[in-house]
């Protein structure tokens, strides 16, 4: 499970987890989370994600600090398992990654302590979050999704396709949104200036089969 959606920017609803959540306590069930994008809520990023609730001695979650500060060229992430699996997953990464090196180590410290700080990511979120709405706002993208985290959403885009690289559903293994586009919404300040630059055009979204996250 992919808990947030990223390139939609919304969690999976607590709803469906609560689901997943019984059908592992019926079933003995193992859940595996790729929660590279959590920690990146808007406005509220200390909130506990849904899938924290599942049982932890049966879920495997995936969590990349490098994603909560939006830092490229650097790669580091962690995992939270059950106890019991420790040394199979110790054994199994030793013999296939091997140790990091010096600078992996210094960057990943320097990036917890900083998330781990009173003010955290906060005024990333907040820059995320005030791009979204003068996108939104201008009518530059129509999100029937509403994204709530993560840097990236899912949306109409009400811009000439002359402008845009895009990446719609075929790349997200979904058909529920067709005509839906993945945007950045951390793309350099002088692209976004240029999206901006002039009026939206006209766009009226289709009606979708909706698959809400």
């Amino acid at each position: 499970m992919c808990d947030p959606i990223w390139f939609m920017g919304r969690a999976v609803l607590e709803q469906y987890v609560s689901t997943i959540a019984d059908w592992q306590r019926c079933r003995s069930g193992n859940v595996i989370i790729d929660g590279a994008f959590q920690y990146m809520r808007w406005g509220c990023a200390s909130i506990a994600e849904a899938s924290s609730k599942l049982d932890k001695e049966r879920t495997i979650r995936t969590i990349c600090p490098t994603k909560a500060v939006a830092i490229h060229g650097v790669r580091f992430s962690y995992c939270l398992i059950p106890a019991e699996l420790r040394e199979e997953f110790r054994y199994a990464y030793a013999n296939t990654s091997g140790s990091g090196c010096i600078y992996d180590y210094h960057a990943a410290s320097a990036i917890m302590r900083y998330i781990n700080n009173e003010g955290s990511n906060h005024a990333l979120l907040r820059l995320i979050r005030s791009r979204y709405h003068t996108l939104a706002e201008g009518g530059y993208i129509s999100d029937e999704i509403g994204a709530t985290m993560t840097y990236f959403c899912f949306a109409h885009v009400n811009i000439p396709g002359s402008k845009l690289i895009e990446m719609d559903q075929t790349f997200f293994d979904t058909r529920c949104y067709p005509g839906m586009t993945r945007v950045n919404l951390l793309m350099p300040q002088r692209d976004l200036d240029d999206l901006t630059a002039r009026p939206a055009a006209a766009h009226r979204p289709p009606k979708i089969q909706r698959s809400m996250p």
